[in-house]
């Protein structure tokens, strides 16, 4: 009983700290769809999510969110054009 009962409060946790994270990320991908409605500066929209380091914030929110097709470049052949600005697209 005590294997089943240690067994059900790691997996509680595991499955509350990933409905966490779930939530804040569709959080986050929805302020900046919403954000992105002008043409923006990644660092811009870093800012307004409150992050810090470039290469896991694309990672984990603009890639995903361009792969979707939410969001697009304004310059898609030059990606690292200091030009480059972040749109949210129109479903």
């Amino acid at each position: 009983n005590l294997i089943l009962w240690w067994f059900e409060q790691s997996f509680t946790k595991v499955a509350t700290q990933v409905a966490t994270q779930v939530t804040t990320q569709v959080d986050i991908s929805d302020k900046i769809t919403a954000y992105c409605k002008e043409p923006r500066k990644k660092s811009e929209i870093m800012a307004y999510c409150g992050y810090k380091n470039a290469k896991s914030f694309t990672k984990k929110y603009l890639k995903p969110l361009m792969d979707q097709g939410l969001i697009t470049m304004t310059i898609p052949d030059k990606p690292n054009s200091q030009n480059q600005r972040y749109i949210t697209t129109v479903k």
